[in-house]
């Protein structure tokens, strides 16, 4: 079973926007900034990429969520009873830029807003662990 806190640290690293890397002995968590497009990468960046690659037999590599699975939480977290402008949100969803418009919403929305870091910090708590069980036999 995953350590909670290793998943909780993992988690909290991606939704920074890192790709992590855990060493398989001694569980040390290395993190890499996933880089947005139209970012250029640094050279200290690709130094430490390079130096991870190499050695990659001894590291768990857990990358961010796609964005198709973050929109999936976004539709979770509709279905919760707290959320009062559902359809609101669901419309957000069905345009163009669906996550940008979605955290627009919730971005006036104080309370709602707080709501939603907390359910999507908990539901990455629980990716990461899945991901850790599934797909490295952790």
């Amino acid at each position: 079973m995953a350590h909670k806190s290793l998943t909780k640290a993992i988690s909290k690293e991606l939704l920074a926007g890192n790709i992590c890397y855990v060493n398989r002995q001694n569980r040390k968590i290395t993190t890499i900034v996933d880089l947005a497009e139209g970012m250029e990468n640094t050279p200290e960046r690709q130094t430490k990429l390079e130096k991870l690659e190499e050695h990659i037999t001894k590291y768990y590599k857990v990358p961010r969520m796609s964005p198709d699975e973050e929109i999936h939480i976004m539709h979770d977290f509709i279905k919760e009873d707290l959320v009062d402008n559902k359809k609101e949100l669901i419309n957000a969803l069905r345009r163009k830029s669906p996550t940008r418009n979605f955290l627009q919403i919730l971005a006036h929305q104080e309370e709602l807003n707080e709501y939603w870091l907390i359910f999507k910090a908990k539901w990455y708590q629980e990716w990461v662990r899945g991901y850790l069980l599934d797909v490295y036999r952790y």
